[in-house]
C-alpha cells in the first residue's frame, strides 16, 4: 500500500530533496538520452516520434516537477485556502509546447533536439491531445484553469467521476427511500 510508513528504514528529509535540473542544452540533451534509452528502452532501431516526445516530455516533467512541489509547500505552509474546479470535461489540449513556453525554454530545447537530428515540430505536433470532453464546457474549464494559473490562484481542476459516482449513488438511494 503507498500509505504506508517505513517500519524499518530510518529515512531522512534528504530523501525528497529533488537535485538541481539544469537548463542549459546540454542538460535536456543528457536527459533526453537517460529517458529515451533507458527508461523507455529505445535504442539505434527505434525512430519513433512517439517514443522521443515521451523522452523529452519526461524531461520537461522533471523541471516542472520541482515548480509544482515548491507551490505546493507554499500554500500548506500558509494554510492557503484553495478552489477546486470540478467539471465534466477539459480540453487542455497539448500540454508540450505550453510546458516549455512557461519554463522559457523553448529555444533551448528545440536547439538541443536540433543538436540530436530531431525537428521539435515533429514531436510538438506527435503529442496526444488531452481533450476530455467534446465541447465548450470543456474549453471553458481549460481556459478557467490556465487564468487561474497565470494569475497564481491556488485553484486546481478536477474532471468529477467521484463527483459522478456520488451523484449516482444519491439517487440511487433516494430512489430506494421513495
Amino acid at each position: 500500500m503507498p500509505t504506508n510508513k517505513f517500519v524499518i528504514s530510518k529515512s531522512t528529509s534528504s530523501i525528497t530533496k529533488i537535485p538541481e535540473q539544469g537548463m542549459k542544452k546540454h542538460d535536456f540533451i543528457d536527459d533526453f538520452k537517460q529517458y529515451y534509452l533507458h527508461l523507455l528502452g529505445r535504442d539505434e532501431n527505434c525512430r519513433s516520434p512517439f517514443y522521443a516526445s515521451e523522452a523529452l516530455s519526461l524531461a520537461i516533467r522533471d523541471r516542472l516537477m520541482k515548480r509544482w512541489k515548491v507551490t505546493h509547500q507554499t500554500y500548506k505552509n500558509n494554510d492557503c485556502r484553495r478552489g477546486y474546479y470540478l467539471s465534466m470535461e477539459f480540453l487542455m489540449g497539448r500540454t508540450l509546447s505550453n510546458a516549455m513556453l512557461n519554463l522559457g525554454v523553448t529555444d533551448t530545447v528545440t536547439q538541443s533536439m536540433y543538436d540530436l537530428g530531431i525537428e521539435i515540430e515533429e514531436l510538438i505536433s506527435s503529442e496526444q491531445d488531452a481533450g476530455l470532453g467534446n465541447g465548450g464546457l470543456g474549453r471553458l474549464a481549460a481556459c478557467f484553469i490556465d487564468s487561474c494559473a497565470t494569475l497564481q490562484l491556488p485553484v486546481i481542476g478536477s474532471d468529477t467521476p467521484i463527483s459522478a459516482q456520488h451523484h449516482f449513488l444519491l439517487a440511487s438511494i433516494k430512489h430506494h427511500t421513495n
